[in-house]
């Protein structure tokens, strides 16, 4: 080619084949196993950090953390009971000893009294113990039901959906069965 000196940028092109990855991805699955009841997104959607992605069935979860609430309200309500009769026998201990001091009451009624108390604060420490078990299984149903709704960890693009709605998702910390890459 021939043309007038005079200055101008150079441009080159170049084609090649290739592909377009991601710098980041993350495959989103379930820890628990369900129904997938509600899938908001679809691929190509831009989805931010705590956006709901996916949802699981959550009846058995709710009905877990019903049943775990009243362990622990059992739990605690067996506890204040405990608590009445302890308060009960505190009073026949001084009632008993008073009777010793006035020698109305042997030391064998006392012994029988304090032993009786000791027995009911036993009971009450056990009780105190069931409660705590109540109280973490409770947690434990809480964090499950919360994990019934599978959110956003970053900011992206939806890149890949494998389930759909009414499919069963197998949630296990073992095995990932990944319901949708971002």
């Amino acid at each position: 080619q021939v043309s007038k000196v005079k200055k101008v940028a150079i441009v080159q092109t170049v084609t090649g084949a290739g592909k377009v990855e991601a710098s980041t991805t993350v495959k989103i699955s379930s820890n628990l196993s369900g129904d997938l009841v509600d899938l908001p997104v679809k691929v190509g959607d831009q989805v931010t950090k705590g956006q709901v992605l996916a949802k699981l069935d959550r009846r058995r979860f709710e009905a877990s953390v019903k049943q775990s609430s009243a362990a622990y309200s059992a739990a605690r309500s067996e506890m204040a009971t405990i608590q009445v009769d302890i308060d009960r026998l505190e009073r026949e201990l001084a009632r008993v000893r008073g009777l010793v001091e006035k020698g109305l009451a042997s030391k064998a009624e006392e012994a029988r009294a304090e032993s009786k108390l000791l027995s009911a604060k036993a009971r009450q420490a056990a009780q105190g113990d069931r409660a705590a078990q109540a109280a973490a299984a409770l947690d434990e149903a809480k964090n499950n039901l919360e994990k019934t709704t599978l959110i956003s960890p970053i900011d992206g693009n939806v890149i890949e959906v494998t389930r759909e709605v009414g499919e069963r998702v197998r949630g296990s910390d073992f095995n990932e069965d990944v319901v949708m890459t971002l």
